[in-house]
């Protein structure tokens, strides 16, 4: 299960700076998702909690050939 990660009210007030005048509901959540996903991967691996390159290019070439099967 992944763990709750909890934001900076100033990062996700400096990522919306970037953002156009007008957007939707859905473009500011896409925009706080990713900001979530990239801090989540940020805490993992700051515990350790990586995949060494070669089990992911090992399993990366698993998931495309089982793919090609479908």
């Amino acid at each position: 299960m992944l763990t709750e990660v909890t934001l900076k009210k100033s990062q996700v007030i400096d990522s919306f700076r970037d953002l156009p005048e007008e957007v939707t509901a859905d473009e500011l959540i896409e925009k706080i998702l990713f900001i979530q996903s990239v801090e989540r991967g940020l805490q993992q691996s700051e515990r350790g909690e990586v995949t060494p390159h070669d089990q992911f290019m090992q399993e990366l070439k698993a998931m495309k050939k089982d793919d090609r099967l479908e």
